[in-house]
């Protein structure tokens, strides 16, 4: 309401001739020069020609600019600014959009590192990153996307981390009226053949542990105690995230039931220099702040922990230093060393938990439940893979085809 009032005072002003609309005009061109100007750090000389000089940054490096009045070098430098506010690169939009979704919390520290490798990744060599965004053409961004996906060889899982960001940087361009087009037209339109992407031919059994495999890690294990091989044998028996795990405390235990409800983030800390393991009190997604069933065997494996870690907080302390997520693949590539068996990540043992799920008959929404999914789908197509040995699959065909 106050502001309607202001733009009906301010309306009946200007039609009555109390102020000059040409005035207002030319007092707010003059700030903006005046801001402009303040953004030039580079020394203003006169040289002995009796033209005035500077330097200007761009993104090809320092250029020289000269004129033969000092405001006429300053109108030069207005202009130099004014472009660069008024029509960003492509690679200026990415910055702007990517910061600003970290400054209001959209993003987590560790998430805005790995959109930040993945831009380099696919934008780092390429030209367009420097054109200006509203000069670019949807035929363009189609070349361009197109020579990314052969050049680079990228799988569809890669091409659709490349879109997401293409769609964010676009879309960001476009509220701020930096270019229109719309980008989620552009991606209607685009048409991909599968054949372009790279092929990537995945082994089964590299993605779970095999049903041979599970008690001989679980052993292994057990006859080298310590809570970090004891976290790692929670993991297997309760589906959780690496990162979860790393930051489950004893009061999460309820009976038996665990609650998950945060997780370690990783991320590079400016400040420090270095890698930053941090617990933040929210888990991946929303369905990942989740109650899980904790067995008979998962609650001997927690006293266990409680036994070797009488006094910490955290669950994953050893030597009172929290376990972080580096520790657990450690630990778990060295058992498979020691076993003679293929090294698997932490991640291979969440998708082994959710395969036993499945094969064992467990009730979908409590599968979704457990694994902290809020689709089957999700559960089926990633997490599911077969780990039964030879000697069972033909087992279950004998038993299946008996006529």
């Amino acid at each position: 309401m106050d502001n309607l009032i202001n733009y009906n005072l301010l309306r009946q002003a200007v039609e009555s001739g109390i102020i000059d609309i040409t005035t207002i005009e030319n007092q707010i061109e003059e700030m903006q020069r005046k801001e402009f100007l303040a953004m030039h750090d580079q020394r203003i000389w006169k040289a002995e020609d009796g033209r005035y000089k500077t330097y200007l940054n761009g993104k090809n490096g320092r250029r020289l600019i000269t004129s033969n009045s000092e405001k006429g070098l300053q109108d030069k430098i207005v202009s130099h600014y004014k472009e660069q506010v008024e029509s960003p690169t492509l690679d200026d939009v990415f910055n702007e959009w990517h910061n600003e979704r970290l400054k209001y919390n959209e993003i987590s520290k560790g998430t805005y590192d790995k959109y930040v490798n993945d831009y380099k990744r696919f934008f780092g060599d390429s030209k367009i990153k420097n054109h200006k965004i509203k000069h670019i053409s949807e035929d363009e961004l189609d070349l361009f996307i197109r020579a990314t996906i052969s050049g680079k060889e990228l799988t569809q899982k890669a091409y659709a981390n490349f879109r997401t960001i293409v769609r964010g940087i676009f879309k960001y361009a476009k509220r701020k009226k930096y270019t229109d087009m719309s980008i989620s037209t552009f991606f209607q339109d685009l048409d991909l053949s599968k054949r372009m992407f790279r092929k990537v031919k995945v082994d089964p059994k590299s993605q779970v542990f095999q049903e041979s495999e599970i008690p001989m890690l679980i052993d292994w294990l057990n006859k080298n105690p310590r809570v970090s091989n004891f976290g790692i044998i929670l993991a297997l028996q309760t589906g959780v995230r690496t990162g979860e795990l790393a930051a489950l405390k004893f009061s999460d235990v309820e009976g038996n039931m665990l609650h998950v409800q945060r997780q370690e983030i990783k991320y590079k800390s400016k400040e420090q220099g270095k890698l930053v393991h941090e617990i933040v009190d929210n888990c991946k997604t929303d369905a990942g702040d989740r109650f899980i069933y904790l067995t008979d065997s998962a609650l001997m494996t927690i006293q266990k922990i409680r036994f070797m870690n009488p006094q910490g907080e955290y669950m994953m302390t050893e030597n009172g230093k929290r376990v972080n997520t580096n520790v657990f693949n450690g630990r778990l590539k060295l058992a498979c060393d020691k076993l003679g068996i293929p090294p698997r990540t932490m991640h291979k043992l969440r998708k082994t938990y959710g395969t036993t799920l499945i094969d064992n008959g467990v009730d979908e929404s409590l599968i979704m439940a457990q694994m902290g999914h809020k689709d089957i789908s999700t559960t089926r197509k990633y997490y599911y893979y077969a780990n039964k040995d030879k000697d069972t699959e033909r087992q279950q065909i004998e038993n299946a085809i008996n006529f």
